[in-house]
């Protein structure tokens, strides 16, 4: 029904027309209600929190919101970027944002953010590797260290470093597939686990997703040089590949997001548009 689907789609107020780049939904700590929670957006003017289909400002930017991060060892407080060049962290205090402002020694164009179990930080650039940041707690924006891994390091690639977290491990895509962070020994190393298709250099790695019953969904920048793959894990523990339904697509220059419904419907966000997976519904 046309009329239903357009009475449903609202336009939300508040926001300037422009690049929206994330989503955060934000779960209030020491809520009255637990399950209180706050959706946030990073747009190309900063971060807007969100009610109904109403926008307010809480962080005006220069530039691009590109990720949002609510920490786990603080979590009243996110971490975002501002711009190309500036990393910031805000605070949630009585019902009101405040700014903690911007970060000493770090202006990298940073696209992805992880937060290790002792509440430092890993932080994924665009051109310019991974970044390790340990945080002190006193002064949070003046980090005690902030780190850089690149080749020397094992990494080996350092454009469009995404972070993932898997089984408590820090896995970096690339542009040449995917890495793990080895603390024992302070090296990036080849992440195998799923296939040498995703860590022996012919596949780069830019979206990584996992369903809450397991299944792994990975795709490239683009599936006109990469690929797009669905994994399931089998009863030896290894990993199961199919990738051909995803070869009737049409060519993608961009991936932007996969998306995993826990009946295992794969959603692709693309520059073509959104696209839908059913593999029960797959005959092919």
């Amino acid at each position: 029904n046309s009329n239903l689907l357009y009475s449903e789609i609202k336009v939300v107020e508040g926001i300037p027309p422009g690049q929206n780049w994330d989503f955060q939904i934000f779960k209030v700590p020491n809520s009255v209600n637990k399950n209180d929670e706050i959706l946030l957006a990073g747009t190309q003017s900063g971060i807007y929190e969100i009610v109904s289909n109403t926008a307010k400002q809480v962080y005006n930017g220069n530039l691009h919101a590109f990720y949002i991060h609510q920490s786990s060892k603080n979590p009243n407080r996110i971490f975002s970027t501002d711009g190309f060049t500036d990393f910031i962290s805000l605070i949630y205090k009585n019902g009101s944002w405040i700014s903690e402002g911007k970060w000493q020694g770090l202006h990298d164009d940073i696209r992805s953010i992880l937060e290790d179990h002792d509440g430092n930080l890993w932080l994924g650039t665009l051109t310019n590797g991974v970044i390790y940041v340990t945080i002190d707690p006193e002064n949070v924006t003046k980090p005690k260290l902030i780190r850089y891994y690149k080749e020397r390091d094992g990494l080996n690639a350092i454009s469009g470093c995404k972070l993932f977290n898997f089984e408590g491990q820090i896995i970096i895509g690339t542009e040449k597939g995917l890495m793990a962070y080895n603390p024992i020994i302070d090296k990036i190393e080849p992440f195998c686990k799923f296939g040498n298709q995703f860590c022996d250099g012919t596949n780069g790695v830019k979206n990584f997703v996992e369903s809450s019953s397991g299944l792994i969904f990975l795709s490239s920048i683009n599936n006109r040089t990469g690929s797009i793959s669905l994994l399931t894990k089998n009863e030896n523990g290894a990993y199961n590949i199919f990738s051909s339904a995803f070869k009737r697509l049409p060519d993608m220059s961009s991936i932007l997001s996969l998306y995993l419904d826990d009946d295992g419907i794969a959603w692709i966000g693309s520059n073509e548009g959104l696209f839908r997976y059913d593999p029960k519904e797959d005959n092919k």
